[in-house]
């Protein structure tokens, strides 16, 4: 049963996978195959935590943990992460475009203060 259902997550972790090679040659290629499959494995492990359950959102979920950090969820620096994905009555899809949308303005943040140390 547990060989069952390994070979039908294959072609979705491949997936995922792909997903970060494409996005992020540089760092999966630092990771190594082990390293990245592990990554997969961890970000969703931590997805199936957190309801979300999409190819296209645990992968989307692993470009955060690529951002931040693998734990990010779990950093007492970043509250709002933990807020958005226990909050009652959102889904996957919600609890990582709201992950997406934070981490989008935290770049931009950044952005913005390194062109106001410029002047």
């Amino acid at each position: 049963m547990d060989a069952l259902a390994r070979s039908a997550m294959e072609p979705f972790v491949e997936n995922v996978i792909g997903h970060l090679r494409r996005v992020w040659p540089e760092e999966c290629a630092a990771m190594g195959e082990e390293g990245l499959e592990a990554f997969v494995a961890h970000g969703m492990a931590k997805c199936d935590r957190y309801e979300i359950d999409t190819e296209y959102d645990v992968g989307r979920y692993c470009d955060v943990m690529l951002l931040l950090h693998p734990d990010f969820d779990e950093d007492p620096l970043l509250p709002w992460a933990q807020e958005t994905l226990t909050a009652p009555g959102y889904d996957g899809r919600v609890k990582v475009d709201q992950l997406m949308e934070r981490v989008e303005a935290l770049c931009q943040d950044m952005l913005d203060a390194l062109d106001a140390a410029e002047e």
